[in-house]
């Protein structure tokens, strides 16, 4: 049986990007990823919540990423969970330029991943988890 597969390039590009994030010494398909709250959740605890609030609340979430929005050194995302959506926020000042890079060059539309960090508003109000 012949098990010699042609990939797509776009499941070239994905694969060699794979390979190059295990290089960095992170494994990408964990066993259990760090989530204390659904999102939902945090939904239902942060709702009348006024714009440009820092909580102090620490949440780590996971879900799907449905929406990247980059701009130099901050990134928006939207995540997906089976509760809900969520907006997070990556700033180099909070996150680091090195996290920011990692984002950029390794997360996809689709991609699952774990985040961790407070719970805020911006300035326009919207629910955010700043990574």
């Amino acid at each position: 049986m012949d098990h010699n597969y042609e990939l797509d390039e776009q499941a070239q590009i994905r694969l060699a990007k794979l390979t190059k994030f295990r290089a960095t010494g992170i494994e990408p398909y964990p066993h259990l990823a760090p989530r204390t709250h659904e999102i939902a959740a945090v939904r239902d605890s942060h709702s009348n919540l006024g714009p440009d609030t820092q909580t102090g609340n620490k949440v780590a979430i996971a879900g799907r990423v449905m929406l990247n929005r980059i701009t130099g050194k901050l990134i928006f995302a939207t995540l997906r969970d089976g509760s809900g959506d969520i907006q997070i926020m990556l700033t180099a000042d909070i996150s680091g330029d090195a996290s920011l890079d990692e984002w950029k060059e390794y997360i996809d539309l689709g991609d699952q991943v774990s985040v961790s960090g407070e719970v805020v508003t911006t300035k326009r109000g919207e629910l955010t988890v700043r990574a």
